[in-house]
């Protein structure tokens, strides 16, 4: 089964928390944390690397805590993914291009690159806006 890794999800669902609840302002992790219910813990340390990565920022002491370092419309969930995974890999023999030992006999080479392909662009096109946006065409709706 392809699919994200609960760091990722947790990260993505984090920053959308954060860029719904405080846009322009700092949040406590154990806010988001609670909200979500992620272990406290685990939360700050993506969220940690996520402010290495220039996606949030942190500060300490009073009025502490989380924000998004960049617009929401600036932040993309390929930024995010790529900040807790690192590079994205569908299949291992991705890992090294044209060094695949099983591409004679395989066949499967061009479907994988296909797959890694559309993966990363819809990654690298949708923002965090996008969400915001979609979220509040739901909250008309219904």
């Amino acid at each position: 089964m392809l699919r994200v890794t609960s760091g990722s999800d947790y990260a993505i669902r984090g920053v959308i928390y954060l860029a719904l609840r405080s846009p322009k302002g700092t949040m406590l992790i154990s806010e988001i944390a609670e909200a979500h219910d992620i272990p406290e813990r685990y939360l700050a340390k993506i969220f940690q690397g996520l402010a290495r990565q220039g996606v949030l920022r942190s500060s300490r002491g009073i009025g502490g805590g989380f924000a998004l370092a960049r617009r929401p419309d600036r932040i993309t969930l390929m930024d995010i993914v790529k900040a807790c995974e690192g590079p994205l890999l569908v299949s291992k023999c991705l890992s090294k291009k044209g060094e695949c030992d099983k591409k004679e006999i395989c066949g499967m080479c061009h479907v994988w690159e296909a797959l890694q392909s559309n993966i990363l662009s819809v990654l690298k096109q949708t923002t965090i806006q996008d969400i915001l946006d979609k979220l509040a065409k739901q909250k008309e709706i219904t």
